[in-house]
């Protein structure tokens, strides 16, 4: 390799590792801003008592993400370029937040426009979704990741996105706390979740800016 050519590879590694750590933090954020732990199911809460469907919505974001990842990788080991999947996939992932601004927001607007159980019904296939959208994102983003970061690099890369992320989620988490901690009304809920997607839909910029190369 010429040193021309280490020096562009290198200013490209860099300049990844940087907008996949502003990518994380900000997805970070947003899921921290509409937890499934935590935000998601004391909007839940206000239609159903049911302790079965509240505390299965982790498990039904997760196996969102796990199901459609067989069915990618064949597709996936064609692709001459990963970073248009990648895209297109992970726009699956975000929208659903911003549906739900929508629902909540029409709650508090049109109250009684939408029946309890059809919220609920809507709040799970959201996260579904958000879970089926992670999936169809992790074959190609993986195969990505392979191709722009150096085997020796990737532990670091992983690990900053991990900190980053986490780092971002408890933040999250603590500005919807404030947020909901006056009143837990639909408005309320409606702002955690427009401040999820807006977070999300920054990220997806972020990610967006990578070099993938030829």
């Amino acid at each position: 390799m010429r040193a021309g050519d280490k020096t562009q590879a290198d200013g490209d590694l860099g300049f990844n590792v940087l907008v996949h750590t502003l990518d994380a933090s900000c997805f970070g954020l947003g899921l921290g801003l509409a937890s499934f732990g935590s935000v998601v199911p004391l909007f839940l809460h206000r239609h159903t008592e049911s302790a079965l469907l509240l505390g299965t919505l982790g498990s039904i974001h997760l196996l969102g993400w796990h199901l459609p990842q067989l069915a990618t990788a064949r597709r996936v080991a064609g692709l001459q370029r990963y970073m248009p999947m990648v895209m297109a996939m992970t726009t699956l992932e975000r929208l659903p937040f911003l549906a739900l601004a929508a629902l909540a927001w029409t709650e508090g607007a049109m109250p009684g426009r939408l029946s309890g159980p059809a919220i609920v019904a809507a709040v799970l296939g959201l996260v579904f979704l958000i879970g089926i959208g992670g999936g169809l994102t992790a074959n190609p983003f993986q195969a990505m990741v392979a191709r722009i970061i150096p085997a020796r690099r990737r532990t670091v890369f992983y690990g900053l996105k991990a900190a980053a992320a986490n780092l971002l989620v408890a933040a999250g988490a603590e500005i919807a706390g404030r947020l909901l901690e006056g009143s837990a009304s639909p408005s309320r809920f409606a702002l955690c979740f427009l401040l999820a997607a807006l977070a999300t839909a920054v990220s997806w910029v972020f990610l967006s800016l990578t070099r993938e190369g030829p």
